[in-house]
C-alpha cells in the first residue's frame, strides 16, 4: 500500500531545523477520495471563473481559502496526527501550498514522488 509523509518544522535551532515527519494512516478511506474530488472539483471550477470560461461561481474561493480547505483536508488525511497550525506554523512557506496540493494529488492520482518514496520508506523502517 502506497503511504505518503510530510516533515514539520517544530523549531529553529541555530542554523538547523527541528522538525517531526509523519506518516499518512497505512489505510485511507475512499470517503477521503471524495472530499478529495469535492475539493479539485471546486478548485477547477474557480479558475475556469477567473480564466472567464464560466460567468459565475456560487462560492468563490479566495487565495486563503483554498488553502485553508487544503490544510484541513491534509489534517484529516494524517489522521489528525497534528493540528491546522501546527501544520501551518510547520511549512516552508515556499513550498507550502505544493506540499498540500500534492498530498490531494496523493489521494485523487495515487501520485507519489520519488523523494517521498524514498522518505516514506526510511520513516517505516525507523518505526520497524
Amino acid at each position: 500500500m502506497k503511504r505518503r509523509t510530510i516533515e514539520l518544522v517544530t523549531g529553529v535551532n541555530g542554523d538547523g531545523l527541528e522538525t517531526v515527519t509523519y506518516a499518512t494512516p497505512i489505510f485511507v478511506s475512499t470517503e477521503v477520495t471524495y472530499e478529495a474530488y469535492d475539493i479539485t472539483e471546486r478548485i477547477e471550477e474557480q479558475v475556469k471563473f477567473e480564466e472567464g470560461k464560466i460567468d459565475k461561481v456560487e462560492d468563490p474561493l479566495t487565495q486563503r481559502g483554498m488553502f485553508e480547505m487544503l490544510a484541513d483536508f491534509t489534517v484529516k488525511l494524517y489522521g489528525d496526527k497534528f493540528t491546522k497550525k501546527e501544520l501551518i506554523a510547520g511549512l516552508h512557506a515556499p513550498e507550502a501550498l505544493m506540499t498540500l496540493q500534492e498530498n490531494l494529488r496523493f489521494v485523487t492520482q495515487g501520485d507519489q514522488s520519488e523523494e517521498n518514496t524514498q522518505m516514506t520508506k526510511k520513516f517505516l523502517a525507523k518505526k520497524g
